[in-house]
């Protein structure tokens, strides 16, 4: 496989944040979840994909996610060699990916955006996104299902079902916190498109952030088809912001034995 060629597939890691409501100086995605580093979890999802390029974007103590990123190499040498993008402030989801740019510079296909910190993910669900993303339209979104969305971004579809945009929760109304389906954070899009899109993202929110979410409204906008991919089990979109959740999700991904 080629990176010119357009099913070329390219992972990006979004790893720079501290996680401050772990206390701990570690970064969060650093903090271990059954003996490993959560990050090197989620690597392992990425590995069977045969990825043409893998990206770490990395900011708050990036040599500690560093070396465990080389650490994890070291035992996969089949794994693309693993690229590093800084984000040294923390502006959002779109800007951070934005800081990959670089990396995938003369590169075309797809690349699969996702969190350093949803360690239950499995590889399946992620090839699933990867096909859906080429089968049609401007990429895709992996979504999940919860009882208790609180906290999560908002799927809003439009009359006929499709996925018209994707709301967080602090700029949501009453009507669209109703909703249970949520956005997991995870995307697949083609590359180099979603830079231009990137660059048109604007911070006007509560939080004053560049949300990746705003891109599947800017495609919609432009007449593009934006896919979505549920997720057969909610649990794989479980991340971890507290040590509470961090018990949570060792408990979880001790009974799922099919990662």
């Amino acid at each position: 496989m080629t990176d010119s060629a357009s099913s070329a597939r390219h992972a990006v890691v979004l790893a720079a944040g501290k996680g401050t409501r772990m206390q701990s100086d570690l970064p969060k995605v650093a903090m271990p979840l059954n003996g490993r580093p959560m990050i090197q979890h989620v690597l392992d999802r990425l590995a069977p994909l045969k990825l043409d390029t893998l990206t770490l974007v990395v900011g708050y103590r990036r040599d500690v996610v560093e070396e465990l990123a080389h650490t994890w190499k070291k035992d996969h040498p089949t794994a693309p060699e693993i690229r590093f993008a800084l984000q040294e402030e923390q502006k959002g989801t779109a800007h951070a990916f934005l800081q990959a740019e670089p990396a995938l510079t003369g590169k075309s296909g797809l690349a699969l955006v996702t969190a350093g910190d949803m360690p239950l993910l499995r590889t399946r669900s992620i090839d699933r996104l990867f096909s859906e993303a080429a089968s049609n339209g401007a990429g895709a979104v992996l979504s999940a299902h919860l009882e208790n969305p609180k906290g999560y971004g908002r799927m809003v579809r439009d009359a006929s079902g499709n996925l018209n945009r994707i709301v967080e929760e602090k700029d949501a109304d009453e009507p669209t916190k109703a909703i249970q389906e949520v956005n997991t954070g995870c995307y697949v899009f083609r590359i180099p498109e979603i830079f231009a899109v990137l660059k048109q993202i604007d911070s006007n929110n509560k939080q004053n952030e560049y949300y990746l979410p705003d891109a599947v409204k800017l495609y919609r906008e432009r007449g593009d088809q934006f896919r979505c991919v549920l997720l057969d089990d909610y649990r794989e979109s479980m991340g971890a912001n507290t040590r509470e959740d961090l018990v949570q999700l060792e408990q979880i991904h001790s009974q799922m034995k099919d990662l």
